[in-house]
C-alpha cells in the first residue's frame, strides 16, 4: 500500500457494541488524509458520537502514517 491510496476524504460511521451484540453508541464523521511527504499522511478525524442516552458528542483526533518499505507506522498526533 502506498501513501497516495489514502489520500482524500472518507465517510466514517461506527459502532460500538457490548460482547452480547447490544449497541453502545454510534458514531458518524469524516477522516481526511493529507499528504505531506511522499511517505507520510496527516489524519484527521471529525466525528459526532450518539451515546446510549441519545447525548450527542463531537470529537476530533489526529494520527500521523508514516509508511515504510513493508509497514505502516500510525502515530497520535
Amino acid at each position: 500500500m502506498k501513501s497516495s491510496d489514502l489520500a482524500g476524504k472518507w465517510k466514517i460511521e461506527r459502532e460500538v457494541r457490548e460482547t452480547s451484540g447490544r449497541l453502545q453508541s454510534r458514531m458518524q464523521g469524516v477522516g481526511n488524509f493529507l499528504l505531506l511527504e511522499p511517505d507520510e499522511l496527516i489524519y484527521q478525524e471529525q466525528l459526532w458520537h450518539e451515546t446510549k442516552g441519545n447525548q450527542l458528542l463531537f470529537a476530533t483526533k489526529f494520527y500521523r502514517y508514516l509508511f515504510k518499505e513493508n509497514s505502516i507506522e500510525v502515530y497520535f498526533h
